[in-house]
């Protein structure tokens, strides 16, 4: 890891050098959990308040358990997987490459809510990323080229911080 970044007692907003992140992530749901840990904890050094951290990591978290368990499930050998992130003021933009299957009529899920109003029993077990993550960013962008995906998409950082969680 890097040292902390020289700015790191300003505001995020205040700091003129951006944060540069590039991680390389395992296509196992074990390295993706430990990438997103990571990418927390530089946010939070560099001054990002820790619930948008959180939420920010959450979002990577989800589009990444996406690529591992759907994109990559069948070829995991086509990994790693690799995000790229800069925080700029208020602002992270974020850029994830793998080269699995593509997504479905090559475009991103719609992210529907799902409805909970259903007995204990039924609740679903997952389909909730899609919607987390169209609700925390903005400019969403998904492009293949070749056999590489490229999810594009930005996090306002102060509407993160607060944002409720999704559960």
């Amino acid at each position: 890891m890097p040292p902390l970044d020289p700015n790191a007692a300003a505001p995020p907003e205040k700091r003129r050098t951006p944060l540069k992140l590039a991680l390389e992530v395992a296509p196992d749901l074990t390295a993706v959990r430990d990438s997103v840990i990571e990418l927390e904890d530089r946010l939070v050094a560099y001054g990002v308040a820790t619930e948008a951290a959180g939420m920010s990591a959450l979002t990577v978290a989800e589009a990444l358990n996406n690529i591992v368990e759907h994109a990559l499930r069948r070829h995991p050998a086509q990994g790693p997987i690799r995000v790229e992130a800069l925080v700029r003021k208020a602002r992270m933009r974020v850029v994830i490459l793998d080269h699995g299957a593509p997504m479905p009529g090559l475009l991103p899920p719609a992210g529907r809510p799902l409805d909970l109003r259903v007995p204990h029993a039924d609740l679903p077990e997952g389909g909730f990323g899609w919607f987390l993550i169209r609700a925390l960013t903005s400019r969403l962008d998904y492009r293949r080229r070749g056999t590489e995906n490229r999810l594009r998409f930005e996090i306002d950082l102060d509407a993160a911080a607060h944002a409720a969680p999704v559960a």
